[in-house]
């Protein structure tokens, strides 16, 4: 999966990329689908975590999925 950013300055993408590193953030993710044969809404696509950027202007993220299933830990 891709995010593609503009928003934030190079350095704060950056920042924001060692956070995600450092505390292995998980992300639980979504996505808007419109098909009657899958149904009208949001659908869970999976747990992604980042891996990386696409060139040295930071602005594409790349994610990598790493569960089909959601667990909820307490």
């Amino acid at each position: 999966m891709h995010q593609f950013t503009v928003t934030s300055t190079v350095n704060k993408r950056k920042n924001q990329r060692e956070k995600y590193c450092q505390n292995k953030i998980h992300f639980v993710t979504f996505g808007k689908i419109n098909d009657m044969k899958k149904g009208i809404g949001y659908h869970f696509l999976g747990i992604f975590i980042f891996v990386g950027f696409i060139g040295d202007d930071c602005q594409t993220m790349i994610y990598q999925k790493v569960s089909e299933h959601y667990q909820l830990v307490s």
